[in-house]
């Protein structure tokens, strides 16, 4: 695509398994127009040390059972990174059964790419 050639981007759950986060989200940023928006859904490693620990410990064989899945990475801090703005942002714990799963910790959100 053109640079600057879409006025949105989705990445919904994808940032815990590609192998270029950075290069991924630069890529959004080259297509995106000024100000276009980045719509984001991640699972994202807990601000709760003790469930981040687990995450870590876990993460040692989650990427081989699920298609290359990080539970650790922090996609928020990586989209920060990449100089967009998060203009709007919901944490919540995703439950199956009552009960956290070990990807639980989610955030869904829009950003935006700086205009200049």
């Amino acid at each position: 695509m053109a640079d600057g050639s879409v006025d949105g981007v989705v990445v919904s759950l994808v940032l815990c398994s590609i192998a270029d986060v950075e290069g991924a989200l630069a890529e959004a940023a080259r297509v995106l127009r000024p100000g276009g928006r980045l719509y984001f859904y991640e699972h994202i490693r807990s601000a709760d040390p003790r469930f981040a620990r687990k995450q870590r410990r876990i993460n040692i064989v989650w990427p081989l059972l699920g298609g290359g899945c990080n539970l650790d990475r922090d996609s928020e801090r990586a989209i920060k990174d990449a100089e967009f703005t998060i203009e709007q942002a919901r944490h919540f714990d995703f439950l199956v059964n009552g009960r956290t799963t070990p990807s639980s910790p989610c955030v869904i959100g829009v950003a935006r790419r700086p205009e200049g």
